[in-house]
């Protein structure tokens, strides 16, 4: 399969069967390629850093590589990460 499409600013867009960007700047010259849109300053949402987070008191908890399985055809299994 093939797909059909490129890089945009954030991620790879895709084209479907009807498919348009359309661009529309002040003040271009004839022909001139407006570029990606520029996003003013701290108007995209970024990842939080932990001193960010911990700033605001959210704790994201710790993944574990086993953990206790309760459902159906579990039974018997134990944590395995102690």
């Amino acid at each position: 399969m093939t797909v059909w499409g490129g890089q945009g600013p954030f991620d790879y867009i895709t084209m479907g069967g009807m498919f348009t960007i359309l661009k529309v700047r002040d003040q271009l010259a004839d022909g001139e390629d407006a570029g990606w849109y520029k996003n003013p300053a701290e108007t995209v949402a970024a990842t939080a850093s932990n001193a960010d987070l911990r700033a605001d008191d959210i704790t994201i908890p710790r993944p574990t590589r086993y953990t206790e399985h309760q459902g159906p055809g579990h039974a018997g299994h134990r944590n395995m990460s102690r």
